[in-house]
């Protein structure tokens, strides 16, 4: 439900972006300045999303990594180092 109840708030900022950008309410916001508005928010808001599909990516590649390692027997020589491979 969070995620739903997010998307409708995106979606209620960026349509209000749009309007004033597009020259609909020309004495609040100039439409280049609502293009940059609207790029800025977008940043902001997908940030965190962004950074947490990255961090779960990593995570997953990094087990799959481990893994193959310890399914390799070549790389049972190489595993007495305590060097992370990731």
């Amino acid at each position: 439900m969070a995620v739903n109840q997010t998307a409708t708030t995106i979606n209620g900022e960026f349509r209000k972006l749009i309007t004033e950008a597009d020259g609909y309410q020309p004495h609040l916001i100039a439409p280049e300045q609502g293009s940059h508005r609207l790029i800025e928010s977008t940043l902001v808001t997908i940030r965190g999303l962004a950074e947490a599909a990255v961090d779960a990516t990593h995570s997953i590649l990094k087990d799959l990594v481990h893994k193959a390692m310890s399914e390799t027997p070549t790389s049972r020589d190489f595993q007495g180092n305590n060097r992370s491979p990731v």
